[in-house]
């Protein structure tokens, strides 16, 4: 189990926030590009924020997904909230 700089509970409210932000500009999926609002969302650590790499937040009550290349998710793993599935 990693250790979180934040509570689960924290994300999860951020998560809330955003989908709310979401549904008053009529977006059913957000895509984050931005390494720091990366972490802000999933705790991801981007140890190589020079690359592409996105997560995406779908407007229904889902797990963010994080899609970068594979020899980074071992950081995701490491970092990340999410279900290994999703990174």
């Amino acid at each position: 189990m990693i250790e979180l700089p934040f509570a689960r509970a924290e994300y999860e409210q951020r998560l809330k926030k955003i989908r709310t932000e979401m549904q008053k500009r009529g977006l059913d999926l957000l895509i984050v590009n931005d390494i720091a609002n990366q972490h802000y969302i999933t705790g991801y650590d981007g140890w190589s924020f020079y690359t592409p790499q996105v997560v995406l937040v779908p407007i229904e009550d889902a797990e963010p997904v994080w899609i970068g290349r594979a020899m980074d998710a071992a950081g995701g793993l490491l970092t990340a909230w999410m279900k290994p599935e999703n990174i």
